[in-house]
């Protein structure tokens, strides 16, 4: 039997068959049709479309598999990743330009005297963090459109775009455990912040990544003798992408120190 489509239709159908099995449950009642209660005829009424449903020919139940369901997934996850890289761009735009007004002079309020920026400090990074047994130097930069510029079939890490029209700068460093043993380093349980000052003058906060090798988060034992390569990224416009003169700002919850990093 086939389900009919216009739902008129279908609830015609459905009372003839209610009214066929209310008469074939009548024993020597001649041909009366009881009057029953509106409870039992609503359980009549879902028995009969039961029924119905059993055996339309073109019914069946929607499924989903395991693969559509990991798929469907995957997509959910990869358009939240961008959302979420987009809004933290333009947090670390408005980073850039408060830390660069902190670092920029500034007048005292009541016009009397002008407010000095406090006289940097020069240290190494391991140093300044208090890490100890791994000595982390500058190892130089490249600027790309993206980065890593290559990546492994199924890296989950992502990778970083320069938007149109900028250039991703990525200074690199290198983490030497000169300790003799394995040891952690695990910047992630620290409150470090890195920021550029550039040579035109502009201070470019360091962005967030989901990189596993980004200097800010990263959480890896390096073994003893080993040489890793950790990195930091800023967004600059396309034009501006020389940048030979460079200080690093390093910040450790309130502390505050500069690098000079070489070319």
């Amino acid at each position: 039997m086939k389900i009919q489509k216009n739902p008129k239709k279908l609830k015609r159908t459905i009372r003839f068959l209610i009214l066929g099995l209310a008469m074939l449950s009548l024993c020597g009642c001649g041909n009366a049709i009881p009057d029953l209660p509106e409870e039992d005829m609503r359980k009549v009424e879902e028995y009969a479309a039961g029924l119905l449903l059993k055996y339309d020919a073109n019914y069946s139940e929607s499924m989903v598999t395991e693969e559509e369901y990991a798929e469907e997934q995957a997509k959910l996850e990869r358009k939240a990743a961008m959302q979420a890289q987009a809004a933290e761009l333009r947090r670390q735009e408005e980073a850039a330009r408060q830390e660069e007004d902190k670092d920029s002079d500034g007048d005292s309020g009541d016009g009397s005297s002008e407010v000095l920026p406090p006289e940097p400090v020069y240290t190494d990074i391991d140093e300044f963090f208090g890490i100890s047994g791994i000595d982390i130097e500058s190892a130089g930069y490249t600027v790309c459109d993206k980065y890593p510029e290559a990546t492994a079939e199924g890296d989950w890490q992502g990778i970083v775009t320069a938007s149109p029209g900028n250039k991703l700068v990525v200074f690199k460093f290198s983490a030497v455990n000169s300790s003799g043993e394995d040891k952690l380093l695990d910047m992630a349980s620290l409150d470090s912040h890195f920021a550029f000052k550039l040579g035109d003058g502009s201070t470019k906060a360091a962005l967030t990544t989901l990189l596993l090798n980004d200097l800010s988060s990263c959480r890896e034992t390096i073994s003893a003798g080993a040489d890793d390569e950790l990195v930091l990224l800023i967004e600059v416009e396309e034009s501006k992408s020389d940048v030979s003169s460079v200080t690093m700002v390093m910040r450790n919850g309130t502390d505050r120190a500069e690098l000079s990093l070489e070319p």
